[in-house]
């Protein structure tokens, strides 16, 4: 049990990084996503009208849609997206983890007050006060 507590903030540091790390990189799909639309957008518009055909917008969105690299930007976006789920998950256990540790570390500081099984506060002091007094009439013997 120990070992958990020892090592939740650093596993939580870790997954907090991951998670910003694929947000950004969600982030950078969806600009690249919007990039690409807009370069497909300009070059089937020019062609369309290079070719003397009158399109409507929904025949260019759907030459979009169609459009290889478009699609290839949209299952990027996708991924990205889904992986930074999953890491927001994965925090949110972190946090339910690290409520439930300090929830059961209370519990058995309880158990141990009720069993009497805890350092005797009182009695550890006077004993360290006595083996300082002992101590300062050892050192002015010498």
């Amino acid at each position: 049990m120990d070992r958990e507590y020892r090592e939740q903030s650093a596993l939580y540091a870790y997954f907090i990084t991951k998670t910003s790390e694929a947000d950004d990189l969600h982030a950078q799909a969806v600009t690249n996503k919007e990039l690409v639309y807009a370069q497909a957008d300009e070059y089937f518009r020019s062609k369309f009208r290079d070719l003397g055909i009158k399109v409507t917008e929904k025949g260019v969105e759907s030459s979009i849609i169609q459009d290889e690299e478009y699609g290839e930007a949209l299952d990027k976006e996708r991924k990205t997206k889904l992986q930074h789920t999953i890491l927001k998950g994965i925090v949110r256990a972190m946090e339910q983890r690290a409520n439930m540790l300090i929830s059961l570390g209370a519990h058995r500081r309880a158990e141990l007050d009720m069993t009497n099984m805890t350092i005797n506060r009182t009695k550890h002091d006077d004993d360290v006060g006595e083996l300082k007094t002992r101590l300062r009439r050892m050192s002015k013997k010498r």
